[in-house]
């Protein structure tokens, strides 16, 4: 006799504690993976099957200390927030970060704010969207669950506007260029991404040179996607990857972080519903290489 099998989404539905749902969300964005590969929700899981989940840190609020860590906030109302995050800072907890990101910090900033933010976990306490570690710049973050419901279905809808500084370690001779293909996340190595247009989700970059200075060159770069990594993997693949990437740059050129920062970010605001445009000057630390 065979032994039994149980779908995926109803096996970790019952294994987590998330709904069945919320387990089909995550496989339709290939982040769970059975034997290293993005599967189906009715992939059936066997008892030799190695099962990969995302981490579910967020989903644990008794977990994330509130912790007092300087906020560099452009704008602020009783609706949202727009934050400069810093080179270095992780966004939210998760493996080898349990306190000192974002999150926590934005979780005291709150607990002393007199307007008394609404987010809740399952709104991912307001975290709208993320940046890699060691990227730096604009990140909107919402005080309440309707707001972030609407910041949520404008980056969607993709209307919300985001530009970024990427500083590579060559001349890039075009002064202009669009890459579109889809990205997927590398069976082999969880913390690589690659070109897929098979199993990967779209993705739309566009760049454009700014000022080339001897053997360097500052890109202008826009997405209309905000896949992860993005940025970092098209510009690998178009033959400029991004100074100092520790994952995607050639071993002469690895560092700490990529050179890369979110300069500029313009959305609707859902309540005041005016354009809300900020930008923010070349950091330092981008300067410095040029």
């Amino acid at each position: 006799m065979k032994p039994e099998k149980e779908r995926i989404d109803l096996y970790l539905s019952q294994k987590t504690g998330l709904t069945r749902s919320a387990i089909q969300k995550l496989i339709s964005t290939h982040q769970i993976l059975a034997n290293g590969s993005p599967v189906k929700a009715s992939f059936l899981v066997g008892i030799l099957d190695n099962i990969t989940l995302p981490d579910f840190s967020l989903d644990k609020p008794h977990e994330i200390l509130k912790q007092f860590i300087p906020l560099d906030i452009i704008y602020e109302d009783s609706f949202l927030l727009v934050i400069n995050k810093p080179v270095g800072l992780v966004v939210q907890p998760g493996a080898g970060h349990q306190a000192g990101t974002l999150l926590n910090a934005i979780l005291h900033h709150f607990s002393v704010d007199p307007t008394r933010p609404l987010v809740d976990v399952e709104h991912r306490y307001g975290i709208v969207h993320r940046l890699d570690q060691m990227t730096e710049g604009l990140l909107v973050v919402a005080k309440t669950n309707e707001v972030y419901d609407d910041l949520k279905r404008q980056f969607q809808k993709r209307t919300v506007i985001k530009k970024y500084f990427a500083v590579i370690d060559q001349v890039v001779a075009k002064d202009e260029f669009v890459m579109d293909q889809a990205i997927a996340r590398n069976p082999r190595c969880r913390y690589r991404f690659f070109l897929d247009n098979g199993l990967g989700r779209t993705a739309w970059t566009s760049a454009k040179v700014l000022k080339r200075t001897g053997q360097r060159t500052l890109l202008e770069v826009l997405i209309k996607t905000g896949r992860t990594h993005q940025i970092r993997v098209h510009l690998f693949h178009a033959g400029y990857p991004v100074m100092g990437d520790p994952v995607y740059a050639p071993k002469k050129n690895l560092g700490k972080g990529q050179l890369l920062q979110a300069f500029y970010l313009a959305f609707l605001h859902p309540v005041l519903k005016k354009e809300l445009v900020f930008e923010v000057p070349l950091s330092e630390r981008l300067k410095r290489v040029l």
